[in-house]
């Protein structure tokens, strides 16, 4: 074997392993675009007089080692680097004609919880039955204790409207009083 052919096979290996790269980056960026593209085309649903619509119904689960912060945007390609580099851990709203991604980093976001419960189980069923009457909800974790996360929201008050928009259905679909409502902020 020539030195031609060995520097050829060395040449080839690494023109490879660089094409082998390129292509897994294009999937990336292709399945990034696929995330926006269902986003865009789907139908949100609304929340009666506060226009806030719910996030997808396809919440992932946020653990509390992910402090939350909220952009807007009339657009959602302005989220497409924030997305590739986060991953499954954000969610998209939408009021009115803006978009609203929250996402982890170090800022302020408001939220609405129901107060926790020992029995993991118990919360996920509720989750479950909230994201099928299109109320976002998600759990978080604290410790032993798991937590019913109600939505990310742009600021206090509309997150206070859509608290009292969709009480009726919470109160019945967890059976809890007022005092269990907690609206609070993500540090």
């Amino acid at each position: 074997m020539s030195t031609y052919d060995v520097l050829f096979i060395v040449g080839m290996s690494l023109l490879l392993l660089v094409m082998i790269t390129l292509n897994a980056t294009v999937r990336k960026i292709s399945t990034t675009d696929q995330q926006i593209n269902f986003v865009t085309n789907m139908n949100l649903p609304y929340r009666s007089i506060t226009g806030y619509s719910t996030l997808l119904n396809n919440a992932p689960r946020i653990f509390p080692i992910y402090p939350l912060t909220t952009i807007e945007s009339t657009s959602l390609e302005k989220f497409t680097n924030i997305i590739s580099m986060n991953g499954d851990i954000y969610e998209i709203g939408k009021m009115g004609g803006m978009y609203y991604l929250a996402y982890p980093s170090l800022g302020t976001t408001f939220s609405i919880q129901v107060l926790s419960s020992p029995y993991q189980n118990r919360v996920v069923g509720i989750v479950n039955t909230l994201r099928e009457e299109s109320i976002p909800a998600f759990a978080i974790t604290y410790g032993n204790e798991t937590g019913l996360f109600v939505g990310v929201f742009p600021n206090y008050t509309i997150a206070t409207e859509y608290a009292s928009d969709i009480s009726n259905e919470m109160y019945q679909t967890v059976g809890s009083t007022e005092s269990s409502w907690l609206i609070r902020t993500i540090p």
